[in-house]
């Protein structure tokens, strides 16, 4: 599990680094191992005409469609990548924060995140 949880901080990492590169931020996403143990893509869309949506809502309905796939068994982990800022040695810092959700907890890890010209450089905060 250790592995394909590493895997899955990858992944996460990657298309992070996609659309940073690309606009410079990015709305909630995430990702899951599923119980045959393989990674799949998580997305929330809001259907209206805003080209916005706020991302508190996609949060939640990441946050609670994980849960509910980990109650029922279909996943064993998922994961929501949030982009944030966050306050570090009295400076505001750019980080996606990835919340982790197993059956028995739920964590997180902040990486600082700094955008280059064609790649973005990840180091783990929290």
């Amino acid at each position: 599990m250790d592995s394909k949880k590493s895997q899955l901080i990858k992944i996460i990492k990657e298309q992070a680094e996609l659309f940073l590169l690309d606009a410079g931020e990015f709305f909630p996403f995430g990702a899951s191992i599923n119980a045959d143990h393989k990674i799949v893509p998580r997305a929330a869309y809001i259907d209206d005409d805003n080209d916005c949506p706020p991302s508190l809502e996609l949060i939640e309905m990441l946050e609670k469609s994980i849960v509910t796939d980990i109650q029922s068994g279909r996943i064993i982990l998922g994961v929501v990548a949030i982009d944030g800022r966050i306050k570090k040695d009295d400076q505001i810092v750019d980080v996606i924060e990835m919340r982790f959700y197993e059956l028995d907890k739920v964590y997180r890890k902040i990486y600082q995140y700094f955008i280059y010209d064609a790649r973005v450089e990840f180091t783990l905060t929290q």
